[in-house]
């Protein structure tokens, strides 16, 4: 029921980027219009542009993890109590009607909006082959990408959700930054499952209930304060 559960959320998801699409590309080419700048888009400046998009990505993967609101909106990431493909799509409508802003900085720097656009939408896709317990430790490659190994850890139950292992893509900005934590042999036994979810336990298969979840506890801490 998880599983159908995510899906909805993932059609929810479709409609969101859709409506918001005109007011998404109207707002970056309206920066990138008020840019004194011009990056010629090449090979080279795209490239450029993918890597500005992960560590940017990294940033607000993080601020989402570490302050209350960004948790309370990003927990709906989290609550999935199965790791699985289809945990990746499970995401909080409202972060993404919006969370595009965080790139406008590409598009003040001269990149071309539709190439940003572009650039979020394959880094987040990028993201979709992380989510299982299907695939071991790789370890000629888990310190450097963002593989299922290091997506376990940050997904594995500890305080709503462990503060490692930001990255996107690249592991790179997670040991710049100390947040870089590697999954133990013992951890990657497929017998030996670890926990996933956040503080608020089972919440159903009810795509708006799971929407609102993280926002309702927010609400009622910041009443009791």
């Amino acid at each position: 029921m998880e599983s159908l559960a995510n899906v909805a959320i993932y059609v929810g998801d479709v409609l969101v980027r859709i409506g918001t699409w005109p007011l998404r590309l109207g707002l970056f080419a309206l920066v990138y219009t008020l840019s004194p700048f011009r990056t010629p888009a090449t090979v080279a400046s795209a490239l450029t542009c993918y890597l500005a998009v992960d560590l940017l990505l990294y940033w607000y993967h993080r601020l989402l993890h570490e302050t209350a609101l960004g948790w309370a909106l990003h927990s709906v990431h989290h609550s999935g109590r199965g790791f699985n493909l289809s945990l990746s799509v499970r995401a909080s409508w409202l972060l993404r009607a919006f969370d595009d802003i965080v790139y406008l900085p590409l598009a003040l720097l001269g990149f071309e909006p539709l190439l940003v656009l572009s650039l979020i939408t394959w880094n987040r896709s990028s993201q979709y082959w992380a989510h299982t317990e299907m695939i071991g430790r790789l370890s000629w490659i888990d310190p450097w990408l963002n593989t299922p190994s290091n997506h376990r850890v940050h997904h594995a139950v500890a305080r709503g959700g462990p503060r490692a292992n930001y990255g996107s893509n690249f592991m790179l900005w997670d040991h710049l930054f100390g947040t870089y934590q590697r999954e133990t042999a013992a951890d990657a036994r497929l017998d030996c499952h670890a926990e996933y979810g956040t503080d608020a336990g089972d919440l159903g298969s009810n795509p708006i209930t799971i929407q609102l979840a993280g926002i309702h506890a927010y609400v009622r801490t910041r009443r009791t304060l």
